[in-house]
Parts: C-alpha cells; structure tokens; sequence
C-alpha cells in the first residue's frame, strides 16, 4: 500500500510539473482549452479552471485574475466547455442571458455564481444575447421588433424611406417612432417638458400641439400631493 502510495504521489507530483512556466509567477493560459490557465508560484504550476460561464482572456495581465465574460474573449482555437446545466434563467453559472419570449426583448438577467439579477434594458432597447449590451431592437435578431415596440411602420416609397420617416406614438406625446430605412421602427422619447410635434416632425413646446397641451401637470399640482 505504501508503494501505490508512493508511485500515486509521484504521478501527481509529474501532473503538476508538466506545465513549464514561462516566468516564476504568474497566470496564463491553456493552448487547448479556452476554461483552462496555469497558476505559477515560484515556479510552481498548478491547473485551474474558470467559474462556469467565465473564460480565459489571453490578452489579460499575467498578474491579473484571468477569467472573463467571453464577450470580451477571444479563444481562437481553444476548445469551450459545455454548460454545466441551467438553473432557472441562467444558461449557466456566470454570465447575461435573455429572459422572456422575443416580444419582451428588453429582459435580461445577470447571473453570479448561479445566482440571477433581473434587469431591463432602457426604454425602447432590446438585449443582445451575444453582443452582451443594450441596442436598438431591429438590431437584435431575436427580437419581434413590432410585437416588442407595439408599433409597424406605415407603408411607404423608397424615397420616403430614405428619409427615415418620423410618426407619433399613438397614445404617448412625449414618445415617437423614427422608422429607419422606412420600415425598422425605434421609439425616442422627448426631453424634458417637450412633446412630439407631428408639424415639425420632432420634439417641441406642449402648447405648439393641441392635444398635448395638458400632458404635464402644472407644476402647483405636481407639488401639491
């Protein structure tokens, strides 16, 4: 038993020195695995993995914890792990997924350690599953942009839809549609104390539109609950 004892620790012992580091100390990366680095401590290596969800950037400082979201990873050849399994919204333990169904764009959680965040992209953006950031939703593929935004472009020529055409939402005067290429709708809100003025075809005074002369309250009322 001693000497199983013996050759298993020498085996181990071989495991660990057969990563030669390139310096003392420091962290760096697997050639074949993108989840994989080496831990070096006086010379000493040993092999880590990522958090699930997380990967090794190879442009990161050797002194620098490694593992990153892969948006920001390049693995090149480096093979990528399978998820460990989901649990509830999160497609795995670390990273930001799309929530809901592609009429509800704009949800998106943020897991840690499997633990889920909710969050909503600003108003009128749809999440990118794999850009990982907020962005106009004719601009995400999976997203139903007209069952999202509530709103379809009118019909119009080529030269009209040149222009990016504008239109008022139909039930918010500080909302509007801007359809770009005439048919790909994005909603934009107005400024502060502004409406969309149909005359002019962007934002401008309440009183200038009829119909939205009273949308904000006046400031006594604002103050007086």
């Amino acid at each position: 038993m001693a000497v199983l004892q013996f050759v298993i620790t020498l085996a181990l012992i071989g495991w660990t020195q057969a990563y030669n580091c390139p310096y003392p100390n420091g962290y760096f990366s697997d050639e074949s695995r993108c989840e994989k680095f080496w831990e070096c401590r006086e010379g000493v290596a040993e092999e880590v993995s990522c958090p699930d969800g997380l990967l090794v950037n190879e442009k990161a400082a050797a002194f620098r914890y490694p593992c990153d979201y892969p948006v920001d990873v390049e693995c090149g050849k480096r093979t990528i792990p399978p998820a460990e399994g989901p649990s509830g919204n999160c497609a795995r333990k670390w990273g930001m997924f799309k929530t809901g169904s592609d009429n509800s764009c704009g949800d998106f959680v943020n897991c840690v350690d499997g633990v889920e965040h909710q969050f909503k992209c600003p108003e009128g953006l749809a999440w990118h599953p794999t850009l990982w950031r907020c962005e106009w939703p004719d601009q995400v593929p999976t997203c139903n942009v007209e069952a999202f935004l509530g709103f379809k472009c009118p019909d119009v020529d080529e030269y009209v839809a040149a222009t990016n055409p504008v239109y008022g939402h139909p039930t918010d005067c500080a909302r509007y549609f801007v359809c770009i290429e005439g048919n790909k709708p994005r909603l934009n809100v107005c400024g502060a104390k502004t409406v969309f003025d149909k005359s002019i075809g962007a934002c401008g005074a309440p009183e200038s539109v009829p119909a939205c002369a009273n949308y904000y309250p006046p400031e006594s009322e604002k103050y007086s609950a």
